[in-house]
């Protein structure tokens, strides 16, 4: 964790260094891969004691993907994005068995919107169905709810850093379960396809 809010950092102050210009996004599409971090909110990433000494608790880890974005209009796009996330399940106590370790895949489509500031930084927001499937024994997949905000950088009129917070909502991978509710800080590089200045 300490080392990837010291690359956030590092690459934040290489950003401020660009010589700033404008990138008209219409019509261009665009590609990227990015990794994050996510954490789990809500009643699933609770400790759970069962009483003899032994607990155990979920933890979600390190998540990476890649994504495609087309905009319509300057603003106005959709993006398609593959997430693979890592998820720890600790347990604790002398009759505990061993940590395990599972992960989902989550397939999403986003509508985006783009504020296209002077410069060459443009803040977006995203929003868009899901499709979560978990490795867990027993889990279904779902449809889920995505949502996000980001920063795309322009070192040049092709290359971006982008970086954000998603937040992913499943509904509960088992028939009995909690929903599950994550935050996922990201940071990646975009590359878009004739994109003019």
């Amino acid at each position: 964790m300490k080392k990837f809010i010291i690359g956030a950092v590092v690459a934040f102050v290489l950003m401020m260094t660009v010589p700033g210009f404008a990138v008209d996004l219409t019509g261009i599409f665009g590609a990227g891969g990015f990794v994050g971090y996510a954490f789990g909110i809500g009643d699933t990433f609770d400790k759970v004691d069962f009483g003899n000494g032994s607990s155990m608790q979920n933890k979600l880890q390190f998540a990476f993907g890649g994504d495609l974005r087309y905009n319509f209009t300057p603003e106005m796009g959709v993006m398609g994005s593959v997430d693979y996330q890592t998820w720890k399940i600790d347990f604790e106590g002398e009759s505990a068995p061993s940590d395990e370790t599972e992960d989902w895949i989550c397939v999403s489509g986003y509508f985006t919107y783009t504020l296209m500031l002077e410069g060459n930084t443009m803040p977006y927001g995203m929003v868009g169905p899901a499709i979560y499937i978990p490795s867990f024994d027993n889990a279904d997949t779902k449809l889920g709810f995505n949502a996000g905000a980001g920063v795309l950088h322009f070192f040049n009129t092709n290359m971006a850093l982008d970086a954000g917070l998603k937040v992913h909502y499943i509904p509960a991978f088992y028939e009995d379960g909690n929903s599950t509710t994550a935050l996922q800080p990201f940071v990646g590089f975009s590359y878009f396809f004739n994109s003019e200045i």
